[in-house]
């Protein structure tokens, strides 16, 4: 039997990292074979591209908005062709920190000049396809005020960590980003802002809906 593919979504510092390893247990508790990855770096090509889109000013000129989003497409179908798809297929379910929802919210709806926003639909025309082989079965996006997430990031930050470098308005575009694709297939909305056990008790039911199909 085909294995089940969860992903949790969200703006740094939604706790992503706090609940994947809880989803991952109560998978393991249902009696399901199941493993973890973190997106980008859990696939080949993400863990060796991961220096240079953690800090493009290393790359000579910098990163420009369309090579950037390129990477991270390259990446999602190398993690799709080395990871994702071989491990639902041998039947064990897979559980990653990001995965569908990050590129849109983050590369894509973030973006400002109409110019830009009329060149992202067509990167979106593109992504769409790409992601559909692997679409998840289940994505938690963990929403949280852009004051939350700029206060967790800020308080957790670590060298070379751009994206927890933005300004509250660049915080509150990416949730509006975040929001906006909250009626894509299988996407559950969870309060994020609210203390961890709460948060995975409002997962757990999902969770196990899923497991149970």
């Amino acid at each position: 039997m085909k294995g089940k593919f969860v992903v949790l979504e969200g703006m740094n510092g939604a706790g992503k990292t706090t609940q994947a390893p809880r989803v991952t247990q109560l998978i393991e508790s249902l009696g399901h074979k199941v493993r973890q990855a973190k997106d980008p770096e859990s696939g080949p090509l993400g863990h060796y591209l991961r220096p240079i889109l953690k800090n493009p000013e290393s790359y000579p000129n910098g990163l420009s908005r369309r090579s950037e989003f390129l990477l991270f497409a390259a990446i999602k179908v190398d993690m799709i062709e080395q990871v994702i798809l071989p491990t639902l297929a041998s039947g064990t379910s897979l559980v990653s920190d990001r995965f569908n929802l990050g590129i849109f919210a983050y590369q894509g709806y973030s973006l400002r000049s109409p110019t830009e926003w009329i060149e992202w639909q067509q990167m979106e025309d593109m992504m769409l396809p790409v992601l559909r082989p692997a679409w998840p079965d289940l994505t938690l996006l963990l929403d949280i005020p852009p004051e939350v997430s700029l206060a967790r990031t800020r308080a957790d930050r670590g060298e070379g960590r751009r994206y927890d470098d933005m300004d509250l308005q660049e915080k509150k575009r990416i949730r509006e980003g975040y929001l906006y694709y909250k009626e894509l297939p299988n996407v559950v909305v969870i309060n994020g802002n609210q203390p961890p056990n709460d948060v995975f008790a409002e997962i757990r039911p999902h969770v196990e809906r899923l497991m149970a199909a």
